[in-house]
């Protein structure tokens, strides 16, 4: 259970804020209350199930009341769920044919709101082996219905969102080698042409001696999603949500190095340059966000409405027929970043430790959207870098 306190001003923050969003239109059993100084909620699991031998299984059953608030002791992203969760497992112990041991999963899951509106349902397969020669293998295959998103509008009132398909494939060698790798793969497809996304991860390791272990992890993600909000604009008659196609591009690049000098003290260095574009195109405004088909569940902008002005980086809406005008800023950005830490770790007595750690970072972000590795990756090594130095001591009382 959960209650905050707080000014009038404070609580209406609470209720329309992204975990919240009390403000929905259609939400008829949510009120935001603008003279509301407490929010009180609850939530809990229930799950029952086996966990040992061969054949496993769990039911899961959990919920979060809408005024359900934790952000001040750690982290919640969404409330006014209750969440279903059924999962099946068996084990293969015995090897046969290339395969040591495996095991095969089976989860299918179901979501309600508070309204008792159903969100989503969906399912997956998936599978892990290890091979007689200590390799090892996953799968994964998922798909979902459509989705009823409380908050694809912000605030607004509920979407429907096509359902999709995803499945991955993972191959790894064995980890007693001196050189370890790993290679995973994911695809994404939404029905109704909503998007696609794929995904590629490498992860390099080499032992040439005992106490030194180098990784690397190159990732590369291309997405591509019809349907982005951008922003909304609030008018007596109407609020308008304006979406906007996009597409995605991201590379991600992780360096770890552990050193063991001895039992007693060690050095681990990560570090990270990322860098990744968002282009936003064919923009829309929603008209009728449950509509049967996916198609009139929105409005492409005509030619006539919608003019871009490169000067002020700004799209100006002048939609024919309704008389509405309005702008919004060019969404559209290019971003790289670097974040690194060094630590050394000395434990100079069974207990006691004492940690020196350097930490840089280097951000900056463009308008343009365009994905230029060559000039991406070199211009991060241009950024202002932000150094933080770190010492920390800690003494065990006692044994």
């Amino acid at each position: 259970m959960s209650q905050v306190n707080g000014s009038e001003e404070a609580l209406v923050r609470t209720q329309e804020c992204s975990v919240h969003y009390f403000q929905r239109p259609d939400a008829g059993y949510l009120t935001l209350d603008s003279t509301r100084t407490s929010l009180a909620g609850y939530g809990g699991n229930l799950q029952m199930g086996k966990q040992s031998g061969r054949f496993q299984f769990m039911a899961f059953l959990s919920y979060n009341s809408p005024g359900l608030e934790l952000n001040d002791l750690g982290f919640l992203a969404s409330t006014e769920e209750i969440l279903q969760i059924f999962w099946m497992s068996y084990r293969f112990n015995e090897s046969f044919w290339i395969i040591r041991n495996a095991q095969l999963n089976f989860n299918q899951y179901s979501c309600w709101d508070f309204g008792g509106n159903h969100q989503v349902s969906g399912f997956n397969v998936n599978g892990h082996a290890t091979f007689k020669n200590l390799w090892q293998g996953m799968f994964l295959a998922s798909a979902s219905s459509e989705t009823l998103s409380n908050t694809a509008l912000r605030g607004g009132p509920s979407m429907v969102l096509p359902g999709s398909f995803s499945s991955s494939l993972a191959l790894s060698t064995s980890s007693r080698n001196k050189v370890q790798a790993e290679v995973e793969g994911f695809c994404f497809w939404g029905f109704e042409n909503y998007g696609d996304s794929y995904e590629l991860a490498l992860e390099l390791s080499y032992k040439p001696v005992s106490n030194l272990t180098l990784s690397l992890y190159p990732g590369l993600e291309y997405r591509q999603r019809i349907l982005q909000y951008v922003t909304q604009e609030h008018f007596d008659t109407d609020d308008r949500y304006v979406f906007g196609s996009i597409e995605q591009k991201t590379f991600s690049l992780s360096l770890r190095v552990d050193l063991i000098l001895s039992p007693e003290l060690t050095i681990q260095f990560w570090g990270q340059p990322f860098i990744a574009s968002r282009d936003y195109f064919d923009y829309k405004y929603i008209t009728n966000s449950k509509a049967e088909n996916f198609t009139d569940r929105f409005h492409p902008y005509e030619p006539g409405e919608i003019a871009y002005s490169e000067v002020d980086n700004m799209y100006w809406v002048s939609e024919s027929g309704s008389g509405i005008n309005y702008e919004f800023e060019n969404p559209d950005f290019n971003i790289r970043e670097f974040l690194s830490n060094l630590v050394f770790r000395w434990e100079y007595r069974p207990g006691s430790f004492v940690y020196l750690v350097w930490s840089q970072s280097r951000s900056g972000h463009d308008l343009h959207e365009h994905f230029q590795f060559s000039n991406d990756f070199s211009g991060i090594w241009d950024l202002h870098p932000t150094d933080v130095l770190l010492l920390k001591v800690s003494y065990r009382i006692g044994r």
